[in-house]
């Protein structure tokens, strides 16, 4: 589990906990733009056969709701706690709630953001890119490495993460319209689009993102540098 702390400049503070099953939502408190067909993906595989609800956004809405009103460069503290570590930042709110809002989402049952999963596992809040394309790589390849040995084919040109990183984008605009729908003002709308923003930009710098990497794994002393 990880427990977001976000204390907001007026002294309100909200909590939110990933990973605990006694606080996912009930259907009946779920709002309408929850609907799997509201905004639905293109992408999205599933039908109403299997869930009526779209599953990261059952996952945020309270996330979302209680920052609907917020403005996106308002100053917010906020507190990470994951085992035994804490993590704490000040930053504006988008920041912060793209942080959470990108940990609840890959921690969802979608099947597109499902594959992300193991990255929710081991969380980092407020990764810089070169950090999320090191773990989503090294993510990959490790998942790779397992295919390989249970005999099926490896895919280590890294074409299925670039596919999977357009499918992350197709998700990540459907689901702005979905968060556009309930927000007056656009903190939440801006952490989904820093998001959507990441995504895009693993996808454009796989090979050159890629050769900065293997500068610095090549050459252990620029490691320790940097």
């Amino acid at each position: 589990m990880v427990e977001y702390e976000l204390t907001l400049a007026d002294g309100r503070v909200h909590r939110f906990v990933i990973g605990a099953t006694d606080e996912r939502p009930t259907t009946a408190e779920l709002p309408a733009w929850t609907a799997l067909t509201f905004h639905q993906c293109g992408n999205c595989p599933l039908t109403t056969a299997d869930t009526r609800r779209c599953p990261p956004a059952a996952d945020v809405f309270r996330i979302a709701e209680r920052f609907a009103d917020r403005l996106s460069y308002e100053r917010v503290h906020v507190r990470v706690r994951r085992g035994d570590r804490t993590y704490e930042m000040d930053c504006d709110v988008q920041t912060g709630l793209g942080s959470l809002l990108g940990l609840a989402m890959a921690s969802s049952d979608c099947p597109i953001l499902g594959q992300l999963r193991g990255l929710a596992r081991f969380h980092l809040p407020f990764a810089e890119f070169e950090e999320t394309l090191f773990r989503t790589v090294g993510l990959y390849l490790l998942r790779q490495y397992f295919i390989a040995k249970d005999g099926g084919v490896p895919d280590f040109e890294l074409v299925g993460l670039a596919e999977l990183y357009d499918e992350l984008q197709v998700v990540n605009r459907a689901f702005k319209r979905r968060i556009e729908s309930i927000s007056p003002r656009d903190a939440s709308i801006n952490a989904v689009t820093l998001l959507a923003s990441v995504s895009a930009l693993v996808a454009m710098s796989l090979d050159s993102g890629l050769e900065q990497l293997r500068q610095l794994i090549q050459n252990p002393a620029d490691v320790v540098r940097a």
